[in-house]
C-alpha cells in the first residue's frame, strides 16, 4: 500500500514529484508557518521539439530536464512537474540571493545540449518569495505570473515579491 501511495505522488514520465505532491508539501509548509521560495519554470519553445522530432524525443527531453533541475537544486528542495513542460521548485529556508543563484543554476543546466539531436532548450523562471499566509495555489500563481512576465520581457527570470 505504501508503494502505491508513493507512486501517486510521482510524475510517471519524469520521476520527480507531481502536482499532488507539490500542493501537499506546500500545504504542510503553510501549516508549519515555514516561508519558502517558489520557482516556476517553463521550457521555452518546447512545442517545436515535439512537432519537429516527435513526442518520444519530447518525452526524453522532459526526463533529462527534470533530472538536470533536480541536480541543480539542494537535496531538500522539492522539484515537481506541473504538467506539460512546466516545473515548480519549492525552496525552503533560503538566504537572500540564494533563490536567484539556484534559478541561475537551473537555467544553465537546462540550456546544455540534449541527446543525439543536440537540442538546445531554454527556460523562463518566475520567482515568488512567500509569506506564511495564503494558499498553496496563491504561491504557485504568483510564481507563474512572474514567469509569464519574464517571457513577455524576454528575460530568463523575474521575481514577484509579495
Amino acid at each position: 500500500m505504501e508503494r502505491l501511495e508513493a507512486r501517486a505522488l510521482v510524475d510517471h514520465l519524469t520521476g520527480v514529484a507531481n502536482r499532488h505532491a507539490l500542493v501537499s508539501r506546500m500545504e504542510s509548509l503553510l501549516a508549519q508557518n515555514i516561508p519558502c521560495t517558489i520557482l516556476f519554470c517553463d521550457l521555452d519553445g518546447f512545442k517545436a521539439i515535439n512537432d519537429q522530432y516527435g513526442h518520444h524525443v519530447g518525452d526524453d527531453t522532459l526526463r533529462v530536464i527534470a533530472m538536470r533541475i533536480r541536480d541543480a537544486v539542494r537535496a531538500d528542495d522539492l522539484v515537481a512537474r506541473m504538467g506539460g513542460d512546466e516545473f515548480v521548485i519549492v525552496l525552503e529556508h533560503t538566504m537572500p540571493g540564494e533563490a536567484d543563484e539556484i534559478a541561475s543554476r537551473i537555467a544553465a543546466a537546462v540550456q546544455e545540449p540534449i541527446g543525439d539531436h543536440r537540442l538546445e532548450v531554454t527556460t523562463s523562471i518566475g520567482v515568488s518569495h512567500s509569506s506564511t499566509s495564503g494558499e498553496a495555489s496563491d504561491w504557485i500563481a504568483a510564481a507563474d505570473a512572474a514567469m509569464y512576465q519574464a517571457k513577455a520581457d524576454r528575460r530568463r527570470m523575474k521575481v514577484n515579491q509579495e
